[in-house]
């Protein structure tokens, strides 16, 4: 059956508005795996900031035009995803302009990782392209950022310094990543670049500490009414404020209930900081004394493997054949904001599904506590299998898949799926301990 003329409408502005939305967003296009936009870095200046606007307030008003009672079931999921997306861009381009307020937003570690992890043509002018751009890229976000350092959240700015900071040490050794050992037939040629990117960035976070930091005194906070919109357009949750605030004080004290009846189960009394510190004793040791991040990456790569044995055994999901998890070090420009452990899904369009499974590396006895053996089943099922890995996996698939959907993935969805996987795989018997309970409240 043909499409009527409002589907067919509707087909027409989503191409074109992406098509001219990912000249502002090019990370966002290489995220999802859109071709065309490797090159580039994410816009900022005036004349950018201002198209973009107006780019979104004619996407609105073409969107306010359209007949959605003629939209098939599945456009109407995409109109919703896609006018709720810009009405909070255009919100927060309007009224809190990031430019002003979040120095990590300029940081380009990102982007240039995203071409190692990602299947990316053309890979070698990209990252070119990408590392020439950084030096005068961080000139020009200091005339922004330094306009109102008053308005800057300081534990944002301390953010951007960590990251900062650990970025300029990562570009400098790009040239030893193993994606450039492959991929150029002599690596040590980008070096002149990832020097000067690297000099730059740590350029902009001397300006954040010396000339900012002291200034920065901004809220975080984004108030009720903002709060309230997000709940509403960004999750699609037909809940209060104060009614999400009684659930979860409700939440919390019935889960504190819980790890008081546990506790009296484990020890016989009701110290839960002792039933916590048992657990967190019971962690990987190598042959030798000290601690090995070696033993630590083994010990997640037998506990994923056990795990995702264990959901196809039992048959709990099928696993696709075209999918593989790699377990690796946390980039050092990310282990700020990854102390233990992360995940990263693969695009989809990625014929081989390569997902990527971060553990962050430990730098004394006391950092292993957190790497005990319960937490990195419990973490294993909740990244990899049947967790997000494979509900990823599984999701990429979707012939139904569109860019609102991808663009905007739903926290609430996805990691409630990873949390109901922690109740499965305890029902079924993989995690099959008292203490897999406790760690899980």
């Amino acid at each position: 059956m043909p499409d009527n003329p409002a589907q067919q409408a509707f087909k027409a502005l989503l191409e074109q508005y992406y098509h001219a939305w990912f000249r502002f967003h090019p990370e966002e296009a290489v995220q999802v795996g859109v071709s065309g936009y490797e090159e580039g870095l994410r816009a900022f200046s005036d004349d950018d900031i201002g198209a973009l606007i107006s780019l979104n307030e004619k996407a609105l008003s073409s969107l306010d035009e359209l007949d959605f009672a003629s939209l098939d079931s599945e456009q109407r999921l995409d109109y919703s995803l896609l006018y709720n997306s810009i009405a909070i861009e255009l919100h927060e381009l309007l009224e809190q302009d990031w430019r002003y307020r979040k120095p990590q937003c300029y940081l380009p570690v990102e982007g240039i990782h995203q071409l190692l992890n990602r299947p990316v043509e053309h890979v070698h002018t990209a990252l070119k392209h990408r590392l020439q751009q950084i030096p005068e890229y961080l000139r020009a976000a200091r005339s922004y950022i330094g306009q109102h350092p008053e308005r800057i959240p300081a534990s944002w700015l301390k953010n951007a310094c960590q990251q900062g900071t650990a970025g300029a040490r990562y570009l400098r050794d790009l040239y030893r990543h193993p994606v450039v050992m492959k991929k150029f037939q002599n690596p040590s040629r980008l070096q002149p670049l990832c020097d000067q990117a690297a000099s730059a960035l740590e350029d902009y976070v001397k300006f954040l500490q010396q000339d900012l930091a002291s200034k920065a005194t901004g809220d975080f906070a984004c108030g009720e009414h903002i709060f309230k919109s997000m709940l509403s357009e960004a999750h699609f949750l037909d809940i209060g404020v104060d009614e999400l605030y009684r659930f979860g004080q409700q939440l919390f004290d019935d889960t504190r209930q819980q790890l008081l009846e546990l506790t009296r189960e484990l020890r016989g009394d009701d110290d839960i900081e002792q039933a916590l510190a048992s657990i967190r004793e019971d962690y990987p040791r190598g042959d030798h004394v000290g601690i090995s991040n070696d033993v630590l990456l083994g010990a997640y790569r037998q506990r994923m493997n056990a795990a995702c044995d264990f959901v196809r055994d039992k048959g709990l999901a099928s696993i696709p054949a075209s999918q593989s998890l790699k377990i690796l070090p946390t980039p050092e420009f990310l282990r700020h904001e990854i102390p233990f452990a992360a995940y990263e899904e693969p695009t989809y369009k990625d014929p081989e599904q390569q997902g990527y499974y971060y553990v962050t590396p430990v730098k004394s006895e006391g950092d292993m506590l957190e790497h005990n053996w319960v937490s990195i089943d419990l973490t294993c099922v909740h990244e990899a299998y049947p967790g997000h890995h494979l509900q990823f996996v599984r999701a990429n698939s979707n012939p139904a898949n569109s860019l609102p959907r991808l663009l905007n993935a739903s926290a609430t969805f996805y990691e409630g799926w990873a949390l109901y996987c922690e109740d499965l795989m305890q029902e079924q018997g993989f995690l099959d301990r008292p203490q897999h309970k406790f760690i899980m409240l």
